[in-house]
C-alpha cells in the first residue's frame, strides 16, 4: 500500500507546484508506488500534469533464489563482518523483499517529461542525485557531480536533522528555536557542490556544525573523504531490504548520556508538549 501521508502532501502541494512549475519527486509509493501513481493521477487531472511512478525496486517474486544466493556467498549480509549476525531462514515468513533503486530512473522519468514521480523503495539521497541531473544534463559518469549531490541528499533526507533535530551543540540555543523546525533545501550547483538552507520564516538552524552533525550521521564503513571524491565509479550492486514476520514488541526508552543531559531532557519534554498541543490532546500543563 502507498502511505496516506504521500497522498495527503501531494494534494496539499499539487496545485502550487503545478503554477511554479515544481517537480515533484516522492519516495511514499511504498510497495505499490503505482497505486499512489493512480490517486495521484484523479488530484492532477484537471492541471494537466504527467505522472509516472517507479516500480523494479520489488524483489519479492524473487527473494527465496537471492537468498540461496546469500547463503551461497554470492552476497554479503550487510552486518556480515559481525559474528553475532545470522541469516536464520527457518520458519520465517518473508513478507517483502525491495532494493534501493538509484537515480538514473528518476533522471529518465523527468527527461521523458513527468512532472511527478512517484517512487517507491529508492535509496535516500536518489530524489535529490535524479532532480539535479536532470536540471543540469549530468552523464552518468560525471561522478564528481552525481558524488556532491550525494551528500546533499543525504543532509536533507531525514526530515529537520540538518537544521536542527540532529545537533550536537543545541543546548547553546533558546528551546523555542529547535520547537517544530522548517525543513532543509539543498541548492545544487551545476559542478555538484550544494548550499544547504531553510525557508527564512520557519524555526530552526543552519550552520556548519548542524551540517558537520548529519554528514556524520550513519556513514557506515566508507571514509568521508571517498564520499566526495568519486573513485572508483558506483558499484553495480545496491542493498536490498528483506523483511519477515518477527513477533511484536513495542519499547520506548528516553535516555540521557553524555554532557548537557538535564538540557536533553529539558528539549525532549517541550518537543513532545509543543506535538501534544498541536495535536489537541494536552491537558493539565
Amino acid at each position: 500500500m502507498p502511505t496516506n501521508t504521500g497522498r495527503e502532501r501531494i494534494q496539499k502541494t499539487v496545485e502550487l507546484a503545478n503554477k511554479n512549475r515544481i517537480k515533484i519527486i516522492i519516495n511514499g509509493g511504498a510497495l505499490n508506488p503505482e497505486g499512489l501513481a493512480e490517486k495521484t493521477h484523479e488530484l492532477e487531472k484537471k492541471l494537466n500534469l504527467q505522472v509516472a511512478w517507479v516500480e523494479a525496486d520489488n524483489l519479492y517474486p524473487r527473494v527465496e533464489t537471492i537468498l540461496d544466493d546469500i547463503t551461497a556467498g554470492k552476497y554479503a549480509h550487510l552486518d556480515a563482518g559481525n559474528s553475532e549476525v545470522k541469516l536464520e531462514r527457518k520458519e520465517k515468513r518473508v513478507v517483502s523483499a525491495n532494493a534501493y533503486l538509484g537515480y538514473r530512473v528518476i533522471k529518465r522519468g523527468l527527461d521523458e517529461g513527468a512532472d511527478i514521480i512517484i517512487c517507491g523503495r529508492v535509496s535516500d539521497a536518489s530524489p535529490v542525485i535524479g532532480a539535479a541531473a536532470w536540471w543540469h544534463s549530468w552523464s552518468e559518469t560525471d561522478y564528481d557531480k552525481l558524488a556532491g549531490t550525494l551528500i546533499a541528499g543525504h543532509l536533507v533526507e531525514c526530515s529537520t536533522y540538518v537544521t536542527g533535530a540532529n545537533f550536537a551543540g543545541f543546548y547553546k540555543y533558546d528551546i523555542r528555536d529547535l520547537l517544530n523546525l522548517g525543513l532543509p533545501i539543498a541548492e545544487v550547483f551545476a559542478n555538484g557542490e550544494t548550499v544547504i538552507t531553510k525557508h527564512e520564516t520557519l524555526p530552526g538552524i543552519v550552520t556548519a556544525d548542524t551540517v558537520k552533525c548529519q554528514l556524520l550521521q550513519e556513514p557506515g564503513t566508507v571514509s568521508m573523504s571517498h564520499m566526495s571524491r568519486a573513485n572508483p565509479p558506483p558499484q553495480p550492486k545496491t542493498k536490498l531490504a528483506i523483511f519477515y514476520i518477527g513477533g511484536y514488541q513495542c519499547e520506548m526508552t528516553l535516555n540521557a548520556t553524555g554532557y548537557a543531559t538535564s538540557k536533553k531532557y529539558d528539549l525532549q519534554e517541550a518537543q513532545i508538549k509543543s506535538t501534544l498541543e498541536q495535536w489537541g490532546v494536552l491537558e493539565g500543563h
